[in-house]
């Protein structure tokens, strides 16, 4: 019960994600935020304003974007996977070298500055976060174009659904980008990782000898 109490007081689980949300924005410099958060917007802009523009029926845009989701999805929960299977290689490593990342830059007088292995956590963190709320937020949209596809509020006003629709999906389609160019910088990160690891691993095998 004492210990229950400890955990509780110590914070939630919401603490910490609101921390990998800030963290991202902490340790992330300006070329990788835009490569992260420009690059998808505008290509989500351009796509949208192509469907837009080429897409006359309202049915036929419903349509295509029932595929989209559709694919998203399956993308994403595969993202979510290998993500969550990266932090959980970073957890198995060695328990002397995650010590060594988790001092590092850390010093007495400041035991609250950043390490290198709260970066790493961090990003990847973020990115199973972005990953697992747009497959909630896919699941709903499933129901909602499912349910507008057979609904009479597209033959009367077919021009106001058309104008929302694109209004919604424009944030959606750059956040479902945004989530794919994140695991893309973070194939670097493990690589880089793990070759770190195996320096150490050689630095103290030559030390040894």
């Amino acid at each position: 019960m004492k210990v229950s109490t400890k955990v509780k007081s110590k914070g939630s689980v919401n603490k910490h994600l609101i921390k990998i949300w800030k963290n991202y924005k902490k340790f992330s410099t300006n070329d990788e935020r835009r490569f992260d958060i420009l690059v998808p917007v505008i290509l989500s802009m351009i796509l949208v304003l192509i469907c837009g523009l080429l897409i006359h029926k309202t049915t036929d845009l419903i349509t295509i974007l029932k595929e989209f989701n559709s694919a998203a999805l399956t993308v994403l929960a595969i993202l979510a996977g290998f993500n969550t299977t990266s932090l959980s290689v970073i957890a198995a490593s060695n328990p002397t070298f995650l010590g060594k990342l988790y001092g590092s830059n850390r010093n007495k007088a400041n035991n609250e500055k950043s390490n290198l292995l709260e970066q790493t956590i961090s990003f990847f963190g973020y990115a199973i976060l972005i990953q697992i709320s747009l497959l909630i937020f896919g699941a709903v949209m499933v129901f909602v174009l499912g349910s507008i596809a057979y609904s009479q509020f597209i033959i009367n006003f077919e021009v106001y659904t058309k104008i929302t629709l694109t209004i919604i999906t424009w944030p959606w389609i750059s956040t479902v980008f945004h989530s794919l160019f994140i695991s893309i910088r973070n194939i670097a990160l493990l690589y880089g990782y793990v070759m770190l690891i195996g320096q150490s691993n050689q630095d103290k095998n030559e030390n040894s000898l």
